[in-house]
């Protein structure tokens, strides 16, 4: 029993740092400026500029004002934020394509929309 359990922390111990310095890699790759596009999004809301930092994902929009993240998980090649706008709670799920793009969708009460980001600025 005492051998299981030591086994057990000495593998979290080994594993635990691997798994934070790969998500903390990951952020920082994401972090920037990202124009999108999502098509089928209500009117007013069909593209503009996503800003990723390490900590929260604000979206701006023309003549609007700037919308923070709720919360943000990043995890292997994904990215998974939900924002508020006014009332209605949205969930972006998108996936790293390569360096300068990903591609998801945003879900919200009424229905979904494709997502493409593409990397501004480089």
């Amino acid at each position: 029993m005492r051998s299981k359990v030591l086994y057990f922390a000495i593998t979290a111990l080994l594993f635990f740092p691997v798994t934070l310095i790969t998500e903390a890699q990951i952020e920082k790759n994401l972090a920037g400026n990202w124009k999108f596009e999502a098509p089928n999004a209500p009117h007013g809301s069909t593209d503009g500029l996503i800003i990723i930092s390490a900590d929260t994902v604000m979206m701006v929009f023309p003549d609007s004002p700037k919308f923070p993240s709720d919360w943000v998980r990043v995890k292997g090649d994904s990215i998974i934020w939900e924002t508020t706008f006014e009332k209605d709670k949205v969930k972006f799920m998108l996936k790293v394509m390569d360096d300068q793009n990903m591609n998801g969708k945003a879900v919200w009460d009424e229905g979904e929309t494709p997502v493409m980001l593409r990397r501004q600025g480089t």
